[in-house]
């Protein structure tokens, strides 16, 4: 089963498509702070979408990293707000979406829920994958793989 896992960000959101321990593709979806807020949100679903339909997932699942627990209230907003694209999007394409915490993905992913980014992302290169994966794209194939485990 695929699964598109989100590791959400305005500025930077990290993505991975899994198919069981296969990563098919990754990476991460960057918008600019000079950009107004309305438009990075746009930015994000758009090139969201063009992931949706090159992967064939309508109908899919996806599983996105949960709001931090007591997350600075400026980053929580507009963690808040991508999320908010994140529900409009599975709701778009008749997807099923799953939320699970940072700690739970990475204990999954490495054992331990508080792995540093560079043990997430060396337990990423286990499953093969030859591009590159950067610390956004490695939480998003964590919550990803969270969600495979988890069902």
């Amino acid at each position: 089963m695929k699964v598109l896992g989100i590791d959400p960000g305005l500025a930077n959101l990290g993505w991975a498509v899994i198919d069981g321990d296969v990563i098919v593709d990754c990476g991460v979806i960057k918008t600019q702070s000079k950009m107004q807020n309305d438009a990075r949100l746009l930015r994000l679903f758009e090139e969201l979408e063009n992931i949706v339909d090159k992967h064939n997932l309508f109908g899919g699942v996806m599983a996105n990293e949960r709001l931090p627990y007591g997350a600075r209230m400026k980053s929580a907003s507009s963690i808040g707000e991508v999320i908010g694209v994140l529900g409009l999007l599975c709701a778009f394409y008749q997807m099923r979406r799953f939320e699970y915490s940072p700690m739970s993905a990475k204990r999954q992913a490495t054992g331990s829920g508080k792995a540093t980014k560079e043990m997430v992302i060396e337990t990423a290169r286990t499953l093969g994958w030859k591009g590159a994966i950067v610390e956004h794209s490695a939480d998003a194939i964590a919550i990803a793989r969270m969600h495979l485990t988890a069902g």
